[in-house]
């Protein structure tokens, strides 16, 4: 019982210390034009949307049929969201096709039917991303 606590502890110090070298090493390329391995860019992505689904669940979507809300949220797009996300007719911008991960075209994809996880991620931006937390400078209402 003793040498199998001693062997979990030490296999557990040696991948701490294992996991610490490549982080000091620089193993890790953390630039943005070195696409993640398969496993890791599909393990963000499951994280990534398990938390968006999980904290967006109690957002109140107010009625996005208002025109008054749809032209504001049209010129806020505008100034803020084309350069990334596009708009009808553009193809990609020196900044949107410089991003990884690209950012989603939202003017063919839209929000996915799911406004209350789209205001989440406005609101709070997605870290390593280039998506910004708008909410740290934009009142709820104008998101």
């Amino acid at each position: 019982m003793k040498i199998t606590l001693k062997a979990l502890i030490a296999a557990g110090l040696a991948t701490v210390a294992a996991a610490a070298g490549v982080v000091y090493f620089g193993v890790i390329n953390v630039g943005a034009d070195d696409p993640h391995s398969a496993p890791v860019y599909a393990l963000l992505s499951i994280a990534r949307d398990r938390s968006i689904e999980v904290r967006s669940r109690d957002i109140q979507v107010p009625d996005l049929s208002q025109e008054a809300l749809i032209r504001e949220g049209a010129g806020n797009y505008n100034s803020m969201c084309v350069g990334c996300h596009l708009a009808p007719g553009l193809t990609g911008t020196e900044l949107s096709n410089s991003l990884y991960p690209a950012p989603p075209n939202l003017s063919k994809l839209g929000v996915d039917g799911h406004p209350a996880a789209a205001f989440w991620i406005i609101k709070h931006g997605i870290k390593s991303t280039g998506m910004p937390a708008w909410g740290k400078s934009m009142a709820d209402p104008y998101i």
